[in-house]
């Protein structure tokens, strides 16, 4: 599967290339999405969302601008039966769950 297939269906399925954080919940340790959606780390270091089904089972990556805002990127996105990764489409064998 190629990338921009990857890319594509995460964008079909949340109407956008990336998730912007609003804050963190101090007690929770939560990100809060500007749309309010809540997501948290896994232990495998990637970021899920918690408050509910994901469109689509998402595992992000947080990164961050020079003036503190952070944002959430797609690392995995669960298609056609795996997992792949949304840098270079490849199927993911080691993602936690299998």
């Amino acid at each position: 599967m190629e990338r921009a297939d990857v890319l594509r269906a995460f964008r079909e399925s949340f109407g956008e290339n990336e998730i912007t954080i609003k804050t963190i919940d101090p007690v929770s340790l939560h990100l809060i999405a500007l749309d309010g959606h809540r997501y948290a780390e896994r232990e495998d270091h990637t970021i899920v969302r918690v408050d509910g089904c994901d469109p689509l089972p998402v595992r992000f990556y947080t990164t961050a601008s020079h003036g503190g805002g952070l944002t959430l990127k797609p690392r995995f996105v669960y298609l056609d039966g795996a997992w792949r990764s949304a840098i270079d489409g490849s199927r993911e064998t080691d993602t936690g769950d299998e």
